[in-house]
């Protein structure tokens, strides 16, 4: 995995038989699968968030872009990171670069974010100058589940797709793989593929998409992963920019 040591990058996928999950309604948080039929994107997206609502969790995604022109390429890559404790505590990062044949090395920006019961605290450079917000709270099965529910139903849009039951420690979970983009604007997508590890309850623990797009005569090679760790064993520590920047919120509110 390209996130590091994570609990779940360590462990060893080998096909078992798994029985079926007894029931397909994805509104309670089960998905049915097997080798002849994948449910929906939209149908496994749904099925996701509600597995992971009230857990805590690490999740992490990368999405990295290789163009090549005729006379110029570059290579730009965008990490988000959340860790949750609860559906109020948690946080969120994420930063964008990008190296060119012209600029070896560009920031574009850093993001944090501090989530309480209370407010989401913010800080951000825009225009050079250190900017701190704060944001009404949000549920994180909304604020950091929506972001893993928009990859599930981008990358999934597949016109081939299949499953089959594996054993990770002895637990069953069904693999998913996928050729065929089946999304906006296919005409211009080559070589798709696409993996997930599901378990029975709908939980998409990790997911990972490649794909050329190719339109006038400029060549955008594409790699997104996403990988879930620490379920069950999260926690979050108040930030110190939180502390420096706001010395006491006890008695402060969110503003819209």
């Amino acid at each position: 995995s390209a996130f590091g040591s994570g609990d779940q990058s360590q462990q060893t996928v080998t096909p078992a038989p798994v029985p079926e999950p007894t029931a397909p309604n994805a509104s309670q948080g089960e998905t049915r699968l097997s080798g002849e039929e994948v449910p929906e994107p939209a149908l496994l997206a749904d099925a996701h968030v509600q597995a992971i609502r009230g857990e805590s969790y690490t999740w992490r995604d990368r999405y990295v872009v290789v163009r090549t022109g005729e006379n110029t390429s570059s290579r730009s890559v965008t990490r988000r990171r959340a860790r949750v404790e609860t559906e109020t505590t948690y946080t969120y990062w994420t930063n964008r670069w990008q190296t060119t044949t012209r600029n070896p090395f560009r920031f574009y920006g850093e993001y944090s974010e501090y989530a309480t019961e209370r407010a989401r605290y913010a800080r951000y450079v825009e225009s050079g100058v250190l900017v701190h917000e704060r944001f009404p709270p949000r549920a994180a099965a909304t604020r950091i589940g929506g972001m893993a529910k928009s990859s599930i139903r981008r990358y999934l849009a597949v016109e081939n797709s299949s499953a089959r039951p594996v054993q990770i420690q002895g637990d069953g979970y069904y693999e998913l793989t996928g050729t065929g983009y089946a999304g906006p604007d296919d005409s211009t997508v080559r070589n798709y593929s696409v993996e997930a590890l599901v378990s029975h309850d709908g939980f998409i623990i990790s997911l990972s998409a490649s794909f050329v797009r190719v339109r006038n005569y400029q060549r955008k090679e594409v790699t997104y992963e996403y990988e879930y760790d620490r379920v069950g064993f999260t926690t979050v520590d108040r930030p110190t920019w939180v502390e420096d920047h706001w010395q006491s919120t006890d008695n402060e509110t969110a503003t819209p």
